[in-house]
């Protein structure tokens, strides 16, 4: 999908608002069976932003005589001729993300029900290639590290976008691999933990976390401490600066907490209090 940043005036709220979109059907043997290409006609904008425009090379006229997301959606279902064993991919998960926007406020639907199985393609394709820090890469690198020319595709349309990741699946393609990534979109948390926003934690008191975790070990004598720093917004940690009651040294403690969907990710710094020294006026 191509989607425009768009404001729904009476909530007061942005979207990413579909203004394309684009697929290919594979069949049981990965041969290219169809093709599904359409321009959306917004609903809440009435120019394209900037960015968009030199992104996609879409612009407004282009819009103009295009159908709604409605028309466009009932044609793109019919199209799908879906069964219990078809697998929706797209290189990841944010075009689910921004069809669940859609779905919500154009259709009144908070998931997309015809969408019974799914993959991130992007996260398959991640499975083969290894990254500095396993950061994620985009299609056109994904692309180029499998040696896959897309000289004849135009970069951000939703068909060639489509027909890049078709071929990066058919070249990679293990099923044994691939079957451990599908997901089934029915499960009752399936759509929450999708649209969750992983937040930093900045009121320990609200926030699900075990007392044990609370503590920590001094770096001189392994004494433990126990951790009631408060909350620096500036470092979007909670830290401390504490006398060790066996060594006397004092500890810096920096504590960071991630609220995920369904964990809270804890990083802690400990290190010997080292005063500076006041610097020489030259």
């Amino acid at each position: 999908m191509e989607f425009n940043s768009a404001k729904i005036k009476e909530l007061g709220i942005f979207i990413n608002e579909i203004i394309e979109i684009g697929a290919v059907k594979l069949n049981e043997n990965l041969e290219e069976v169809g093709v599904f290409s359409s321009t959306i006609k917004p609903c809440y904008t009435k120019k394209l932003n900037s960015y968009f425009k030199k992104l996609t090379h879409i612009n407004d006229k282009d819009l103009k005589n295009s159908e709604s997301f409605n028309e466009v959606i009932e044609k793109f279902i019919k199209w799908c001729d879906c069964d219990e064993n078809t697998v929706f991919l797209s290189w990841s998960d944010t075009d689910l993300h921004v069809f669940v926007e859609n779905f919500t406020q154009l259709l009144k639907c908070e998931n997309v029900y015809f969408i019974k199985k799914y993959a991130d393609l992007q996260k398959y394709i991640m499975s083969f290639v290894k990254t500095e820090n396993n950061n994620q890469i985009s299609l056109s690198a994904a692309a180029e590290k499998f040696s896959l020319s897309t000289d004849d595709f135009s970069a951000h349309r939703a068909t060639d976008d489509s027909r890049v990741c078709e071929a990066l699946f058919q070249k990679t393609f293990d099923e044994k691999k691939f079957l451990n990534f599908i997901r089934n979109t029915q499960e009752p948390l399936f759509y929450r933990r999708l649209v969750f926003k992983p937040h930093i934690i900045s009121d320990l008191k609200k926030a699900n976390i075990d007392k044990k975790q609370l503590s920590y070990t001094c770096p001189v004598c392994k004494e433990k401490i126990k951790f009631d720093g408060k909350f620096n917004a500036k470092l979007k940690a909670f830290c401390e600066i504490k006398q060790c009651k066996n060594c006397k040294n004092k500890i810096v403690a920096t504590f960071r907490f991630k609220q995920n969907f369904d964990s809270v990710h804890i990083s802690k710094r400990i290190k010997k209090y080292i005063k500076k020294k006041p610097q020489e006026n030259s």
